[in-house]
């Protein structure tokens, strides 16, 4: 009997063993996947949903490709206890399937809770044009602490930045004057220029006067997006140009620019300027006058848009971000991006009123 109780006794040992290996086994390469996604929200879901959390097909896929490598069962079990969950989050509404764009990527999140709420190849490295200035300005607003005390020369760089600069469109469509060599004006108007008329000269001029060089500029920049978490951008300049030595190198996806564009929301001279319709400014001595026009269509036309800034260079086609709040609550706001999209207007517009009748958001 004793020698019985002792096999028992055994096979129960080496059972328990067993239980405890598989349970490490199984638990520690999720843990690493929620550590590796952990800046990654999943869309809300009620109490009773965390103990078999749904994946939408753009998440699976969102997911997938933000370089782990998961399969389809991984959804299944990444959750409980790693499921990622915000009380706040908005909640899809039964019935909605996904939305898609014309965009060769896009992506639309909850500015509050960065909940991914429609996704097409939205961690995908692409250009992304003027769009880069929505960084510039962060880091302008983060090193000089008074615009308008600042005073910014103007140097030949900046002069001879094309197509869009102050005054200028676009190369052959000019209705105002030129920054001029040796000009000097205030760093709050050309903080203004660049954001409402997306002029390259006045991005120029002011990473220059912050860094020295836009290359030093450009260094600012990628820490930034370094302290933001963001894995898969990096900026060549201060205006999103891009050189042709170095097109490959500047990249962004439109997740993480949609993450920057949330972060630039604590910024209000930022989103302050994306609403000005135009702009009569003139040099410190007020010798030189200028004018810019805001480029976003939508501005006048869309009640719900809070603001939204415009990118083309022929790598990266036509890009747009764009903030646009709840029709029925101010504080509800959506960040949607879409890259290299000649219905950029049109579609944008298609997604945000989507997301707000897919989605509900808790009161």
């Amino acid at each position: 009997n004793r020698n019985m109780k002792a096999k028992i006794i055994n096979i129960l040992s080496i059972f328990i063993l067993f239980l405890s290996f598989s349970a490490l086994y199984y638990l520690i390469p999720k843990a690493v996947i929620f550590w590796e996604n952990k800046d990654i929200i999943v869309k809300g879901a009620s109490s009773s949903q965390l103990e078999k959390p749904s994946f939408s097909k753009a998440e699976r896929s969102f997911l997938a490709k933000d370089g782990n490598q998961l399969k389809e069962q991984d959804f299944s079990t990444i959750a409980n206890p790693f499921l990622v969950f915000n009380p706040e989050a908005p909640i899809k509404r039964d019935g909605y399937g996904e939305t898609y764009s014309r965009s060769a990527a896009g992506v639309a999140i909850d500015a509050k809770t960065g909940t991914i709420l429609y996704e097409q190849k939205a961690t995908e490295k692409m250009p992304i044009a003027s769009l880069t200035k929505v960084m510039t300005a962060i880091v302008v607003l983060e090193k000089i602490r008074n615009l308008d005390d600042t005073i910014v020369t103007i140097d030949q760089e900046a002069v001879l930045a094309e197509p869009s600069k102050i005054g200028c469109a676009t190369s052959a469509s000019c209705d105002s004057n030129l920054l001029q060599v040796g000009e000097k004006i205030s760093a709050r108007h050309l903080f203004d220029a660049m954001l409402i008329g997306s002029t390259n000269d006045a991005a120029i001029a002011l990473g220059k006067h912050v860094a020295g060089s836009q290359e030093e500029f450009a260094k600012l920049m990628n820490q930034k997006a370094q302290e933001l978490g963001l894995k898969n951008t990096h900026f060549c300049n201060p205006s999103g140009l891009d050189p042709d030595d170095l097109n490959q190198k500047c990249y962004s996806t439109a997740y993480d620019f949609a993450r920057i564009s949330a972060y630039s929301l604590r910024h209000d001279e930022i989103w302050r300027a994306f609403r000005i319709p135009e702009k009569d400014f003139s040099s410190v001595d007020g010798k030189i006058t200028h004018n810019v026009k805001n480029t976003n269509q939508l501005l006048e036309e869309m009640p719900n848009c809070d603001g939204a800034k415009t990118g083309f260079t022929f790598e990266a086609g036509k890009t747009l971000m764009m903030v646009a709040h709840h029709p029925n609550d101010k504080n509800i706001k959506v960040v949607a991006v879409i890259l290299n999209n000649n219905h950029r207007w049109d579609d944008i517009a298609d997604v945000f009123e989507w997301c707000f009748n897919a989605y509900q958001w808790p009161k």
